[in-house]
């Protein structure tokens, strides 16, 4: 039997160092499978026999209602075999990429179980998810997938398809073919299996529709499937539609209805599609920016900083985290390891004398930039004079002896000399009266 993920499934996924991550968030990424019977037993009897506590634990993220959605509707998939000899291989290439939001969601009546288990804390809370070629070789296509959400998280995560035979490490169904439904070869048509085997779903058509404000040619995938027992029934509509030059995915829209024979039903419609991309246009990616207000230069045994600025660029608003990398011989700090959307940190550094580089590492989502400061320890003043108050002390000393030695010398030589110099006799000039008699 087929099998679909649960809300609290966790999905491994290999990371770009190749260990296993679990995750229950993203953007339509993440899938595991249970069976779709027991889904339809979920479905029927959650609201009933389980309590507001269970309800409240099983609210679903954007991703695992979509996956859910789109998983039930691939139970039962066309076995036809390709009409003509197409081509699998890959038509998109590294670097390009599309931005997806949720264009519609609705759960009525919103007091019934099913309705309730989405909560507050489900699709309503996306703001984007973007998917980005990271590689391409062979058949085998790397992408990055991502979701922001409008509290400033995101979730990013990494793996690869396979558009020949249609398998991903991102999305699988138990026990049969792996599904990919993000990435399908190039130039596929109707009557073309979606992938290069026997059991491979086949495309329903082929048409001219505006997509993003250009005329293009999309493929159809329609799928509808009906489920009923003792309990109740579950039926489901979905329709994935394809780029079809490119054969990445544009839109997905999928309805559902449950009815139980304890008389709860539930009608959900959901639809997402494609925003934006550099594939056919040239729009311009939600990122950011980051730079910093210059050097540093400062003595040893001070700190020194510089200010880092972050900016959003075309509606990006996730939260940056910050990583700070110095060298050998100098301690750096930042005041905050994390900004939203646009803001600023102070970087502090102190250390040995000497020339450094530091570098700062911004990352959100599979965005990734840096700035790079260089740093310059110089080493502390050195005293041109002497600092000791005993030096200073023995040196006053020694200059007012000087002094006082040097006047005792001057006052014994000059006393000398007054002694030595004889005195001149006296005579008295005859007056004028004793001359005239």
């Amino acid at each position: 039997m087929t099998a679909l993920s649960t809300v609290t499934a966790e999905v491994a996924i290999i990371n770009p160092r190749g260990m296993v991550e679990q995750s229950t968030k993203g953007f339509l990424w993440n899938a595991i499978g249970i069976h779709n019977e027991a889904l339809l037993q979920h479905s029927l009897n959650r609201g009933i026999a389980s309590g507001p506590a269970t309800m409240q634990s099983s609210k679903w993220s954007f991703s695992t209602l979509v996956l859910a959605l789109v998983l039930a509707s691939l139970i039962v998939a066309p076995s036809i075999l390709p009409a003509r000899a197409a081509t699998y291989t890959p038509a998109l290439t590294s670097g390009q990429w599309a931005e997806y939001k949720l264009l519609a969601s609705t759960c009525l009546p919103s007091s019934s179980p099913e309705c309730q288990a989405q909560g507050s804390g489900g699709m309503s809370n996306t703001d984007y998810g973007l998917l980005k070629i990271a590689g391409v070789s062979g058949t085998n296509v790397t992408i990055d997938l991502s979701t922001a959400y409008t509290n400033g998280s995101n979730v990013a995560m990494q793996g690869w398809v396979d558009v020949a035979s249609g398998s991903s490490s991102l999305v699988g169904l138990a026990g049969g073919t792996p599904s990919n439904y993000f990435i399908l070869a190039g130039n596929l048509q109707a009557t073309d299996g979606i992938w290069n085997t026997i059991s491979a779903p086949t495309i329903n058509q082929t048409i001219a529709e505006t997509a993003l404000g250009q005329s293009r040619e999309v493929n159809i995938l329609n799928y509808t499937h009906a489920v009923s027992n003792s309990y109740g029934s579950f039926n489901t509509s979905t329709q994935f539609t394809f780029d079809r030059a490119s054969g990445i995915l544009f839109e997905f829209s999928n309805s559902a209805s449950t009815s139980s024979i304890y008389g709860g039903s539930s009608q959900t419609l959901t639809t997402f599609g494609m925003v934006a991309n550099n594939i056919w246009r040239s729009d311009t990616l939600p990122d950011f920016t980051i730079s910093n207000s210059g050097s540093i230069a400062v003595q040893a045994g001070s700190s020194g900083t510089s200010t880092l600025t972050l900016s959003d660029q075309y509606g990006f608003g996730s939260t940056i985290n910050l990583q700070v990398t110095a060298q050998s011989g100098l301690t750096c700090t930042l005041d905050k390891t994390s900004v939203r959307g646009s803001g600023t940190a102070t970087l502090s550094c102190t250390g040995q004398p000497g020339s450094y580089t530091v570098t700062i590492t911004a990352t959100s989502g599979p965005s990734t930039h840096t700035t790079q400061v260089p740093v310059q320890i110089n080493p502390a003043a050195t005293p041109n004079q002497p600092t000791s108050q005993s030096n200073l002390i023995y040196i006053g000393i020694g200059v007012a002896a000087a002094v006082a030695i040097a006047a005792l010398a001057s006052f014994l030589l000059l006393r000398r000399k007054k002694e030595a110099s004889p005195t001149a006799p006296t005579e008295t000039p005859p007056s004028a009266t004793a001359t005239q008699a």
